[in-house]
């Protein structure tokens, strides 16, 4: 090894610059030849920091907001600042990003080693990097100013050896025949550092794991995981955020909280990184973005095996080391991995500046690829022509390979003279038959293996059978105890209500939200009752929500304390809505419920208005509170689904004694509104004061809806409200008559018998619903959406109605509910 001998030769303390890889690969040959020698390392990217400048941990989130851009998007727009200068920046976006280099000079986040020329001095330098861009470039460059350096980057390698190639009709048998190879070179052998695997294309990893495995192959895969994959990090965040106040004091006391007992590695890396922002003087809550991103972003290296086949990159291979190498997955557009011109800067600006353009990068790869092949004794070259998700390609580049240097077929041994195993074969025909089933593929192996191992393969079938007689005596009170938002999700899902209602699986639910709603709801029960209300009043409704909870988080407290100022503007924009109705509260927050056969449903209304007549109730009008979003959709209530309102009219109804009739509206009323832009002629108060407007269905009586609000007939605060010239309801405005109403409450009474019958028998299956666009009903918010293995077949597709009047229509055309 020249650059071995280099270092021998030396009579001064050696610096070699070049790649952590190679730097393993120097430090195994300096064990194996016995060389004891002063020796420093530097990496690639400490080479231009060092020679160059170095970014602050803080320059990429200076550098989104001065583009006004995501962090992840600007980041690869600072490699660019190293080659810009005030002289070639001739076009608007150069100078631009040359005004952000200035900015982040003044700012002090670009820094300058000020005894760079110290450093390199009195030393060999060593350089030994392959790829040579132009930032490499043009650091050597400023090196060689500096002191002088030996390049052994151009070694031409130990002269062409043997090439095999050979094409697959699938990736699972590339990557069989691949591994069937090396383990017979293994047994023949050859040691495991000789031995190494090539592959670029993501969809290979699995096939790789897997196969791998069962040819008893330890192997390591040269990735890097980022800090946000292992769990302590997400640990760390979600304590972070409970945290308020100084950025010292809240990241110590979250990396203490998280300290393992263990391995420390991962635990010190995120000390490591984090480290710049303890001196940060923005209160913790204005780092998190930040501190996020840095998890995301910074990488470890994954522990491997000692003795294993090593899967790596082409710029990786030591090829001084290597004997037998197997490039996997040599396709277009993947070997070489070409670039294409999708940077923030053209062709023509990169090459004002002097970076590289696509063209001239891949170039270089193919260069550097053409080296690799030249300097293996046995390469190995193989293509499939399909994967699960893509067809391949033989790559151009293998092409012209095999028209430089002489190509041989890659000689497979058949089947009966391969190393057998009876447990592969059985997980090839299982895949064949998924591949039968799934897609309608049929393969070799599924009909010269699977007729052998048919009756060993169990097909697996998801859905739920039963629950054993005792279990669910166990889990079944009767009566049994519903809420409409648990009988809501069994008609969502029948298997989601075994889980939450009565196995009660523990849920990941954030209580912020819970006790946002929970404020709320107190403040409008016990603040309408007075007629001015102080501060003092609000912070108690907030304690005594806290009382007794020792999970109280600092972000909750935080967010509720900022949401006083919204709740103040709720309740005068209630009160004028109160003022301008002939209807006036009679409950809130009531309990009503309703008893049936083995069953009683429940529920609490947030607001009952009446209207009177000599004393006595003649019309009721029923509100319900949202610090989300609202849910009433009367064309799913068909199904029973969205629903709440409906069952509560059929509740109090039965609370009262009264009949449909007597019902004038039916309405959801959001609190909170959602993040929106106000418009020239908005004001933040008349924005509110829309968003609090109450959303639902008002009986088709004009002179009711009056009553309702006397401002119906312009500026309603009943969302939609408006009438015709001739002083009828506009054809858009959601209304019932009593008739409808009565029949569909006679419809959901139906359902919800069915509902009881079906619980109470056990019923609890894997039946999510969609519409007849596929739309999913029942699966986007679900906590077990991953561990309940529905199929597509579990889904039940429902005929939701075009409109309410289609809906009303169906009800009529089957009075006796649903067929």
């Amino acid at each position: 090894m020249r650059l071995l001998d280099a270092m021998v030769a030396s009579k001064q303390p050696v610096l070699v610059i070049t790649d952590p890889y190679k730097e393993r690969a120097v430090l195994r040959r300096m064990g194996e030849s016995k060389v004891f020698k002063a020796v420093q390392f530097m990496h690639v990217h400490e080479f231009l920091e060092k020679i160059l400048f170095r970014f602050e941990d803080r320059a990429v989130f200076e550098a989104a907001r001065f583009f006004d851009k995501k962090p992840e998007v600007v980041e690869p727009w600072l490699k660019f600042l190293y080659l810009i200068e005030a002289s070639n920046a001739k076009t608007d976006r150069l100078r631009e990003l040359l005004a952000l280099k200035d900015m982040l000079v003044d700012k002090r986040l670009i820094t300058k080693y000020d005894h760079t020329s110290v450093m390199f001095k009195n030393k060999t330098i060593l350089v030994d990097l392959d790829d040579q861009d132009a930032l490499v470039r043009k650091a050597l460059t400023k090196l060689s100013e500096l002191t002088e350096y030996e390049d052994f980057s151009t070694y031409k390698g130990r002269g062409k050896g043997q090439y095999f190639v050979k094409g697959f009709s699938t990736v699972e048998a590339e990557v069989a025949v691949a591994a069937n190879t090396i383990r017979q070179l293994i047994a023949d052998g050859v040691p495991f550092e000789q031995l190494q695997v090539v592959c670029h294309v993501t969809e290979y990893t699995a096939y790789l794991r897997r196969i791998f495995y069962q040819f008893g192959l330890p192997f390591n895969i040269q990735t890097q995981s980022t800090l946000w994959q292992f769990g302590i990090t997400q640990r760390f965040f979600e304590v972070l955020t409970d945290h308020t106040g100084s950025a010292f004091a809240a990241l110590t006391s979250a990396l203490e909280a998280v300290k393992p007992k263990g391995d420390l590695k991962v635990y010190r890396k995120i000390m490591q990184v984090l480290n710049p922002l303890v001196y940060e003087t923005r209160p913790i809550e204005a780092l998190f973005d930040e501190v996020l991103f840095l998890l995301k972003h910074t990488t470890v290296k994954q522990q491997g095996f000692k003795d294993a086949v090593c899967i790596n990159t082409m710029e990786n291979i030591d090829i001084e080391r290597v004997e037998y190498l197997f490039v996997l997955g040599a396709a277009e557009t993947y070997f070489p991995v070409f670039s294409s011109e999708n940077d923030i800067l053209s062709k023509d600006e990169k090459t004002l500046i002097g970076y590289d353009c696509a063209e001239t990068e891949n170039l270089r790869k193919k260069q550097l690829y053409a080296k690799v092949i030249e300097s293996i004794p046995n390469a190995y070259f193989s293509y499939a022509m399909s994967g699960v998700t893509e067809q391949y390609y033989r790559a151009t580049f293998l092409e012209d390979a095999m028209e430089r240097y002489e190509f041989k077929p890659w000689e497979v041994e058949p089947l009966v003279k391969q190393v057998y195993a009876v447990g592969f074969d059985k997980v090839l025909s299982k895949e064949a038959l998924d591949d039968f089933l799934k897609y309608g593929q049929k393969t070799d192996y599924l009909t010269m293996l699977y007729p052998r191992f048919k009756d060993d393969i169990v097909r697996y079938d998801n859905r739920f059978q039963s629950l054993r007689s005792e279990t669910l005596s166990e889990v079944l009170k009767v009566p049994l105890k519903l809420s409409y938002s648990r009988l809501n999700v069994y008609f969502s899902c029948k298997f989601r209500f075994l889980l939450e209602a009565l196995l009660k699986v523990d849920q990941a639910k954030s209580r912020v939200a819970i006790d946002l709603g929970n404020f709320f709801h107190r403040v409008l029960e016990e603040g309408l009752l007075e007629n001015e209300l102080s501060d003092a009043f609000y912070h108690s409704v907030l304690e005594s929500i806290y009382e007794g909870r020792e999970d109280v988080s600092h972000k909750s407290r935080y967010f509720l304390s900022k949401s006083i100022e919204i709740v103040k503007d709720v309740i005068e924009v209630v009160r004028s809505q109160h003022q301008a109705s002939s209807y006036e509260v009679e409950k809130r927050e009531t309990r009503v419920e309703k008893g049936y056969q083995n069953a009683v449903l429940s529920g609490i209304i947030d607001k009952v208005l009446v209207r009177k007549t000599d004393e006595a109730i003649e019309k009721y009008v029923l509100l319900d509170y949202k610090t989300g979003q609202t849910t009433l959709n009367l064309k799913h209530a068909y199904y029973g689904l969205n629903a709440q309102l409906l069952f509560y009219v059929i509740l109090l109804l039965h609370e009262t004694g009264s009949d449909v009739s007597s019902v004038s509206g039916f309405y959801e009323q959001t609190l909170l509104m959602g993040k929106k832009v106000l418009a020239r002629s908005e004001t933040e108060t008349s924005m509110r004061k829309e968003a609090l407007k109450w959303q639902g269905y008002t009986v088709h009586d004009v002179n009711e809806a009056l009553m309702v609000d006397h401002n119906a007939d312009e500026g309603s605060f009943i969302r939609g409200m408006r009438f015709k010239k001739a002083g009828d309801f506009d054809s858009r405005v959601k209304t019932f008559d009593v008739e409808g109403l009565n029949r569909l409450v006679k419809h959901l009474e139906k359902l919800l018998d069915i509902a009881i019958t079906s619980i109470l028998s056990g019923d609890f299956a894997i039946d999510p619903k969609r519409d007849q666009t596929h739309k999913d009903l029942s699966c986007a918010y679900c906590s077990f959406k991953d561990v309940c293995y529905k199929r597509s077949e579990d889904y039940q597709t429902l005929e939701i109605p075009d409109s309410d009047s289609e809906l009303f229509s169906w009800l009529a055309d089957d009075e006796e509910g649903i067929e």
